[in-house]
């Protein structure tokens, strides 16, 4: 069981813009579940995938009514879930160390891999998953088709572990847990191709499919940079929080990030981006802090773990 809650209301930063929360108008879905925690977010291409952090359980969400399909005990660790990423036939989910592979058509768990330490990220290739290691600074190359390590590819020897990878289509693109570079490696051969200094400390990463997008933990913008070699073409500013983006993402126009303050003022918000032009947009208010977001083909969704629910702008 679920419930849809909508909010309307409008909202400052600083002095230096002002926007409404909730134009157009944002649904919250709360849990049922007691303690369901909602952080990492999935979709398949017809369902939204919502994992808890604190536990090993995930829900199938329908996008259109907010309605919970099926519920996926995924493990009994009590690790909760990391990160999921499809591969079009099965989702794959990170708990702890281990790597679930779920059904995208008949929801039941196929199998699972233990990659025999912590796993934080995990990104599609075209045959292979790209698993990034909490441990480590490194990613493993598993073939979908059986779960085989083709390979394990270093990107750094700091010993932070990974805190975001992508995919897109020639190089995989990783960053790591308090620092400030971005890493391309070509998937063919596992070579990296550059690292490039941000110049302060990244999060997560996006691809808009003209560039690769990192997020700012440290002020409140994301760079746009180029595929050839990672520089910055622009720098974005989102606002002025200096809050720092949590999560960015897609939608196929603009880049949108999440911007969370301890502010009663300035509360939570995702604020968007032209992807061409890297020119502000428009900020949209949600109910509480943020974690993660996803893009479901036509809506952005935030989930918020403190509130136990998720909100679709």
């Amino acid at each position: 069981m679920s419930s849809w809650k909508r909010n309307t209301n409008t909202a400052h930063i600083g002095m230096q813009r002002t926007f409404h929360l909730g134009q157009p108008m944002t649904a919250s879905m709360s849990f049922d579940d007691y303690g369901f925690e909602p952080s990492a977010m999935a979709f398949d291409g017809y369902n939204l995938w919502v994992a808890a952090n604190n536990r090993d359980l995930v829900h199938i969400v329908n996008p259109a009514n907010g309605a919970i399909i099926q519920t996926i005990q995924l493990a009994k660790y009590g690790h909760g879930v990391a990160d999921m990423a499809t591969d079009g036939a099965n989702m794959w989910c990170i708990v702890g160390q281990y790597i679930v592979v779920v059904s995208v058509q008949s929801y039941e768990v196929v199998t699972t891999y233990d990659m025999n330490e912590g796993c934080s990220c995990i990104a599609a290739g075209i045959h292979e998953m790209y698993i990034g290691s909490a441990w480590r600074d490194v990613f493993f190359k598993v073939k979908t088709a059986d779960g085989t390590v083709v390979d394990t590819v270093g990107v750094a020897k700091w010993g932070v572990g990974l805190k975001d990878i992508i995919f897109d289509g020639s190089y995989v693109w990783t960053t790591l847990d308090g620092k400030n570079s971005i890493t391309a490696t070509q998937s063919q051969n596992s070579v990296i191709q550059f690292t490039e200094d941000m110049g302060e400390e990244v999060g997560r990463l996006a691809y808009s499919g003209l560039y690769v997008w990192a997020a700012s933990l440290i002020r409140d913008v994301v760079f746009k940079t180029r595929l050839v070699d990672g520089s910055i073409k622009s720098t974005v500013g989102l606002a002025k929080t200096g809050a720092g983006v949590t999560d960015i993402v897609f939608d196929g126009v603009e880049m949108w990030g999440l911007i969370n303050t301890d502010s009663d003022i300035f509360g939570s918000f995702v604020a968007g981006a032209d992807e061409m032009t890297a020119e502000y947009t428009v900020a949209k208010g949600v109910s509480s802090k943020g974690e993660r977001l996803v893009f479901d083909g036509k809506f952005i969704w935030v989930s918020h773990p403190e509130s136990e629910m998720i909100t679709r702008l």
